[in-house]
């Protein structure tokens, strides 16, 4: 049976408008700032109708959310249209994801985690969001404490949604718990009542795993995560305890520099716009390869050469090109640079740092630099130079207003 299908999905914001969602946004933002996250890109993970997305997306942040349901992703789409946000809502299945960008922040609220009810499935959605986090992303999410459910017991409940004085739905709640699995079996029946008589009637059925706070911790560990922090639900001082049915973590993507696997190519994107594509020093491949696209008026490719090779020689016809905007090619000689990414209207994306060898192909959109070490940096853009203030829009981003 569907779970989320069109039934439920219609109603699902009715049933949760109790649900504090901007004090969770609140905390979400208290924990960045815990955790020196200064980059703006968020995937909500499990998003739903967006509770989350949409107040995020309202302060400022760049929120793509991820869900396997189209019937509440169409929720979502409605009240982000009529809220005037710019939200990417994507129907996929949160364990196999792909989405070929990079995130400062992965959020997976209101218990999303409980729906990997296999180990499995708990390691490739966490597999998953790391390869989907930047260098130095976090992974924030909530789930149900297992030593809060065997302690407590899920028990039987009702909960009734008056719409108006002829009209109401009730909503039967059936557990079954089974502590080999850690799931419970969450039973649905749905009764909407009009005028005191049956209007319509059907079940959902939710399996829902619970988690110990050892085996979150280590299923983090194995996908890659570091800096594993648990604690009660929106509470940041307190300790877990059997009373605490809903826990949190938060960790931190571990730095493949550490391990010494620099990632070798990474594109920055935002709103299907390339921004931005760095070569790490040890990017390498068998064969000739170009970066960006063949309509770009800056080119960059990769070339490897055996000893013994030979280029013919050869000059370049003389072409008339249409240059609308500037693109630039640096190559860090020496030092090491710390790199913001805005939108061509000016809001930050995120941050890079990059080392000394790496290559930093400017796409589209703004920038700006902060000199971390002594650094020598070597620039290809086109020309002729019109000077700098006919070449450049500056404008004042995170790193203060400097004179390049």
């Amino acid at each position: 049976m569907q779970i989320f299908g069109d039934e439920y999905s219609k109603i699902y914001d009715r049933l949760y408008e109790d649900k504090d969602y901007e004090k969770e946004c609140d905390f979400i933002e208290t924990l960045l700032k815990r955790y020196n996250v200064n980059g703006k890109r968020i995937l909500d993970l499990g998003c739903g109708t967006g509770g989350h997305a949409l107040i995020l997306a309202g302060r400022g942040y760049f929120v793509t959310g991820v869900d396997i349901s189209g019937e509440m992703l169409g929720k979502a789409r409605i009240k982000a249209k009529n809220a005037g946000l710019k939200i990417e809502f994507i129907e996929n299945d949160i364990t196999n994801l792909d989405l070929e960008e990079k995130f400062d922040v992965a959020i997976s609220m209101f218990a999303v985690l409980g729906y990997q009810t296999t180990n499995e499935s708990m390691i490739n959605m966490c597999a998953a969001v790391n390869k989907h986090l930047t260098s130095e992303g976090i992974f924030i999410l909530d789930c149900w404490n297992g030593n809060a459910v065997l302690s407590q017991r899920p028990e039987k409940c009702t909960k009734e949604i008056i719409i108006n004085e002829n009209e109401k739905i009730t909503r039967n709640t059936t557990p079954v718990l089974d502590t080999f699995a850690s799931t419970v079996n969450v039973g649905f029946e749905v009764i909407h009542l009009m005028n005191d008589e049956i209007a319509s009637k059907y079940e959902e059925y939710h399996k829902m795993r619970f988690f110990f706070p050892q085996e979150i911790s280590f299923m983090l560990k194995l996908s890659g995560f570091k800096n594993i922090e648990m604690f009660p639900f929106l509470e940041l001082t307190g300790k877990l305890s059997d009373n605490d049915w809903n826990m949190m973590a938060v960790a931190r993507k571990s730095m493949r520099e550490e391990a010494g696997d620099t990632e070798p190519l990474e594109e920055i994107k935002y709103a299907n716009a390339l921004i931005s594509i760095i070569l790490r020093s040890g990017f390498s491949s068998s064969g000739p390869c170009f970066f960006g696209s063949a309509d770009f008026s800056q080119q960059m490719g990769f070339l490897p050469h055996k000893r013994g090779n030979i280029i013919k020689a050869h000059f370049h016809k003389k072409i008339h090109r249409n240059i609308v905007f500037t693109q630039e090619v640096l190559f860090l000689r020496k030092g090491t640079i710390k790199v913001n990414f805005y939108t061509q209207e000016k809001e930050y994306i995120c941050s890079r740092t990059i080392n000394a060898g790496d290559v930093l192909f400017l796409c589209s959109g703004g920038h700006g630099f902060e000199i971390l070490e002594d650094s020598e940096i070597i620039e290809v853009k086109q020309g002729p130079y019109s000077g700098r203030s006919g070449d450049k829009v500056v404008f004042k981003g995170i790193e203060g207003v400097k004179d390049e």
